[in-house]
């Protein structure tokens, strides 16, 4: 008998939120009187093929945050909180080493993009598990300038150009030799889809939506709360 694929997910909610300026870390901002990390965790918790989630968190926040979101949370599929690293890319590999070690697809998703629906997991799940990797993205709106020195050099075709989101999803075993070849060669970026370049596997991109925002300024909180107030997960 066939197993059913076993699918996790990271969410990284580790980063001190500096562009947000406010005393609280943006994760734990309230939109409709939950936090932004409680909306985010809901839908990986809510979509039936997501079977475990590890959530990387500021290691002050790791005592605080366990009870919360494994008792007055009920995120049940949240099998470990593991502390962040100094950078992105720490925190990243250290959540893929706390997971299982029979996942097949890991979906890598910031925590403060509380506005994936189910549509948009569907197609970049099914992607990364023909294309070994996948990622949500948008094609710009407006007209993208190459500039040097304030000045500039190269008008970018938006015809070839897209805005890429999260989630973004690796077979397992992908994503952690990506890991491993930037380690030893000191190759990382804030982009997990490039790490997989770097090790000749190609990308998919699938159709993500305007309003699965991330949530880093004081205006995105604004357009956070116009979003909830009419968003319905599809």
């Amino acid at each position: 008998m066939q197993t059913l694929a076993k699918h996790a997910a990271i969410i990284v909610a580790a980063g001190k939120g500096k562009r947000m300026a406010s005393p609280v870390r943006k994760q734990y901002l309230e939109i409709s009187g939950r936090p932004i990390l409680y909306w985010t965790l809901k839908r990986f918790q809510d979509f039936p093929d997501i079977k475990e989630i590890v959530l990387v968190v500021p290691e002050n926040d790791l005592k605080t945050l366990y009870p919360m979101v494994t008792g007055q949370w009920q995120m049940t599929k949240v099998i470990k909180l593991v502390a962040g690293g100094k950078e992105r890319h720490d925190s990243v590999y250290k959540g893929l080493r706390a997971l299982s070690q029979d996942i097949e697809l890991v979906l890598i998703h910031d925590g403060v993009r509380p506005f994936v629906s189910d549509a948009m997991l569907e197609r970049v799940i099914e992607a990364a598990a023909e294309q070994k990797a996948a990622v949500v993205g948008v094609p710009p709106k407006d007209t993208i300038k190459r500039v040097e020195h304030n000045m500039i050099t190269e008008t970018l075709s938006r015809e070839h150009l897209v805005q890429v989101q999260t989630p973004q999803v690796f077979r397992y075993d992908v994503i952690m030799q990506a890991f491993e070849y930037a380690f030893t060669h000191q190759r990382f970026s804030t982009d997990d889809t490039a790490l997989v370049e770097n090790i000749g596997i190609s990308v998919k991109v699938v159709m993500g939506d305007y309003e699965n925002i991330k949530i880093t300024s004081k205006e995105d909180m604004l357009l956070a709360e116009q979003i909830h107030k009419r968003w319905v997960p599809k």
